[in-house]
């Protein structure tokens, strides 16, 4: 079970350096996801690509996997 504590203690999707969520790059990701409306609305909210594991997922979660971005 996860926990709270153990949800604000682990690193983010949406601090790694494989997590993108440029409206651009997702909707050139994505085919067909202009259809649903754009990337560029308020609606898909912190939700990214995860270019390791290939996946459309939110910012919030976390994996093993996490690698810091650069600042």
């Amino acid at each position: 079970m996860i926990t709270t504590a153990a949800v604000e203690t682990s690193p983010r999707c949406g601090d790694c350096r494989h997590f993108q969520d440029a409206p651009a790059v997702l909707e050139a990701s994505l085919p067909g996801f202009r259809s649903l409306g754009s990337a560029f609305g308020s609606v898909r909210a912190t939700d990214g690509l995860c270019a390791r594991h290939d996946r459309y997922l939110a910012a919030a979660f976390s994996c093993a996997d996490h690698s810091p971005r650069e600042p």
